[in-house]
């Protein structure tokens, strides 16, 4: 059964990584996005001896901060990772990064043939104060020059 749970979180986790996952509170910004070339290629402020081709960067949306509410200590921020980009080139200031994320794109054609399996599952919800809810939504998931990086995975790992 605990199998069946861890599965379903995963499955969430993996789902949350397409597009609007969110980023720890804990983790430092390198840098930040300075151009942006196309669609599918931006340039950050970061460069050799804090990143390696083929380390993995999420370039976020720094929201809301985050404070204990009695002690008042300022704890970090929590974002959202508007993409994901693999580090494809690093000079001595700046790196080249390129989009790794992927879509499944269907057809009629593919649907009609396709015999996967999709298992129903939801993740139930937690019972929690509703007052005390602040239902934190996803901010501006369009990527612009400043906005902050983190890595999210090391090539050298």
């Amino acid at each position: 059964m605990a199998e069946s749970k861890k599965s379903i979180a995963t499955k969430v986790v993996e789902e949350l990584s397409k597009s609007e996952t969110i980023a720890s509170a804990t983790d430092e910004y390198i840098g930040k996005v300075v151009k942006i070339i196309n669609e599918y290629r931006l340039i950050i402020n970061v460069g050799t001896g804090k990143l390696n081709v083929g380390d993995v960067v999420a370039v976020c949306d720094n929201s809301t901060e985050i404070v204990d509410p009695e002690t008042g200590e300022k704890l970090g921020y929590f974002s959202f990772i508007k993409g994901r980009l693999e580090v494809v080139e690093v000079q001595e200031k700046f790196s080249v990064c390129f989009s790794d994320e992927t879509e499944l794109l269907s057809s009629p054609l593919t649907t009609a043939f396709s015999r996967m399996y999709y298992e129903n599952e939801q993740i139930r919800p937690l019972k929690v104060n509703e007052e005390q809810n602040e239902n934190l939504q996803i901010g501006d998931i369009v990527i612009s020059i400043g906005d902050p990086i983190k890595i999210i995975e090391s090539a050298e790992s």
